[in-house]
């Protein structure tokens, strides 16, 4: 009998619909085309009805039936008249078919002013199209429904938001502002969405602001709002205090501080801008794709060595907080000073060792240390002037998954390192945290400090 297809598909929105009368049917004196929709949409004024030929490319193109000076207009376009299917849960029009061509060709028409509701609606809603005599006998009817599409909450316009860090794991402000796609009253709520791994328990509210179109300013503390007690992890959200209403075109903006960035560097995919209904429904929503994180920066890293002799074999100490979480597939990727290397005591190659004290007097672990790139452990016999093996690769197969976790101090020593043989101040030691096939790196320090490098001359020549 017909297609029933919705301009669009947002909440709070008033659209139009196509309809579209498929057969070619001799219908009787006085019949009439009956249009069911579903509540919670409806017809706040009685509709437009625009016959729009098949060359019609908008609605500017369709003919008014409705209007008074087309001759047309005898059609009786009704709301809620007593027919058949026209019942409460239902927003009926029924539309006389005197005017259109008899016997009836394929046409198409539109109806406006149809008002979608203020909440999404995620199951597929059913129009009902009938068309009936003059005693309200069905001629022809599509069975079953016709499914309209969801309605989906509207998006929010001009989204933009902006964080004071894209550090993974680093602790930023962020800034949010948008204008109201749809009004926002008393008893609903605002969301924010963080994607996987942000953290929000610390996270607070600076300010909350509403400028009308007209220019009047209402600005929010934390102490003014409360959350609702749906409130999960990675999210932060406000109720609308009472008395307050914004208009739809209203503009928002609000600033948080103490978020933590997730800890792995990447994408981290979307923050979700929403606002809800009291029964938690979303009303209109954007998700916003965030700029990728960098890899973030160990804290309070340092590095000594055992001994200040140039060509000398030493011991490397290096301490740092972790600013990621640390299980055992974690890889430390060391690049050393320009002239230092790495080699085994004279008499034969060796293997290097190495160990990692977990906190302030905690347990201590061994560590596997390798020259980074090759396919065993084992290092050369360090030479007369220089030292191979520049990288050293730390594997942490051997501490215990949860053992160090963001925020856990470590100092890792390592043997078998080969002091530059040049007299001066050591150059910069790069330190990588890697998680193969999870970020590499996940965090990251180019310029090591060397603790008291002013005392870090290489005052002799001897060679080892």
């Amino acid at each position: 009998l017909a297609r029933v297809q919705l301009s669009q598909a947002y909440t709070g929105q008033t659209v139009s619909v196509g309809v579209v009368l498929v057969n070619g049917v001799q219908y009787p004196q006085g019949s009439s085309l009956v249009l069911l929709f579903p509540k919670p949409l409806s017809f706040p004024q009685p509709p437009g009805l625009l016959s729009c030929p098949s060359s019609a490319v908008s609605v500017s193109d369709c003919i008014d039936l409705n209007a008074m000076d087309n001759p047309r207009a005898t059609s009786a376009l009704v709301l809620s008249q007593p027919s058949i299917g026209c019942t409460a849960d239902y927003s009926c029009v029924v539309i006389s078919l005197r005017t259109l061509p008899v016997p009836l060709t394929p046409i198409s028409f539109n109806l406006t002013g149809l008002l979608l509701p203020m909440e999404e609606v995620a199951g597929p809603l059913l129009a009902q199209v009938f068309s009936v005599d003059s005693s309200n006998i069905t001629i022809e009817s599509t069975n079953g429904g016709y499914p309209l599409p969801s309605i989906a909450a509207a998006p929010l316009v001009g989204v933009f938001a902006n964080f004071s860090s894209q550090l993974a794991a680093a602790t930023t402000d962020v800034s949010v502002s948008f204008s109201l796609s749809n009004p926002l009253v008393a008893g609903q709520s605002l969301w924010l969405t963080f994607p996987a791994g942000y953290s929000t328990a610390t996270a607070s509210l600076e300010f909350l602001q509403f400028v009308s179109a007209g220019g009047s300013v209402v600005t929010y503390a934390i102490a003014n709002l409360t959350s609702p007690a749906t409130l999960q992890a990675g999210q932060v959200a406000y109720v609308i205090p009472q008395n307050a209403s914004f208009a739809s075109g209203s503009a928002v903006s609000l600033k948080l501080s103490g978020v933590v960035n997730s800890p792995t560097p990447g994408p981290p995919g979307n923050l979700v801008i929403s606002a809800s209904s009291y029964r938690g429904l979303a009303t209109m929503r954007t998700a916003l794709t965030l700029a990728a994180l960098s890899p973030a920066r160990l804290a309070s890293a340092s590095a000594s060595l055992s001994s200040q002799q140039t060509g000398a074999r030493s011991t490397l100490t290096l301490a740092f907080t972790s600013t990621v979480d640390m299980p055992s597939t974690t890889q430390l990727l060391l690049t050393l000073p320009s002239g230092f290397g790495l080699c085994a005591a004279s008499g034969g190659a060796g293997l290097l060792s190495g160990t990692v004290q977990v906190g302030a007097g905690g347990p201590t672990f061994p560590v596997t240390t390798c020259p980074y790139g090759t396919r065993n452990c084992s290092v050369p016999v360090c030479g007369p002037t220089s030292a191979s093996f520049s990288m050293l690769q730390i594997n942490l197969t051997s501490v215990p998954d949860g053992t160090v976790t963001l925020g856990t101090a470590v100092t890792f020593t390592v043997t078998y390192l080969r002091n530059a043989v040049t007299e001066g101040l050591p150059g910069p030691l790069s330190v990588q945290v890697r998680r193969p096939g999870v970020c590499d790196p996940c965090a990251a320090e180019p310029a090591v400090s060397w603790g008291g490098v002013k005392d870090l001359y290489l005052v002799t020549n001897g060679l080892l």
